[in-house]
């Protein structure tokens, strides 16, 4: 096990979480904000709306290119990725350039490959992707925020095209 890059990987572990957590308390509030100024002051409650679904955006981006870049550090540091993965994603062989972060990161395809050929190496099908179980219940997070934003701006929307829905669905939240 590398060391440093044991603790480089728990430093980029660590900035997906204070990301996570930066986004929650930001979508709260706004959130929090949206409500309040729904019902009296409907063209700010649509601006917030507006921020809140291009800040959610944002967010879910700046977390996923923060995992990815995470499980190449967590790979390197526990199974010695650079010195079993070619910088194509593929075995290593004599003479062949070690998969490098840029590279993992930039390249889906290779990372992709690189990953499968980790699991095959390693004997561990887990490895394969990036997408594992907690992070598949983590995302639910983002996906609810989503869903809230989505709601308030239906109720922007049909509040602008003056329809009854509204009302009805007004009647219906209260």
């Amino acid at each position: 096990m590398n060391k440093d890059e044991f603790t480089t990987w728990s430093v980029y572990d660590s900035m997906i979480q204070s990301y996570r957590s930066s986004m929650i308390a930001s979508q709260a509030l706004l959130l929090a904000v949206e409500a309040i100024t729904l019902e009296k002051l409907s063209f700010v409650g649509f601006i917030v709306c507006i921020i809140g679904l291009i800040q959610l955006c944002f967010w879910c981006e700046i977390i996923k290119a923060r995992a990815i870049i995470s499980d190449f550090h967590k790979f390197n540091a526990l199974y010695e990725f650079d010195q079993k993965i070619n910088i194509e994603g593929n075995k290593m062989s004599e003479g062949d350039k070690p998969l490098t972060e840029d590279i993992y990161v930039e390249s889906k395809s290779i990372r992709d490959r690189a990953n499968s050929n980790l699991a095959e190496i390693e004997k561990n099908s887990k490895l394969k992707s990036n997408c594992r179980p907690t992070r598949r219940k983590l995302a639910f997070m983002p996906l609810s925020f989503g869903f809230i934003w989505g709601v308030f701006f239906l109720l922007h929307i049909c509040r602008i095209l003056n329809y009854q829905i509204y009302v009805i669905i007004v009647n219906i939240v209260s």
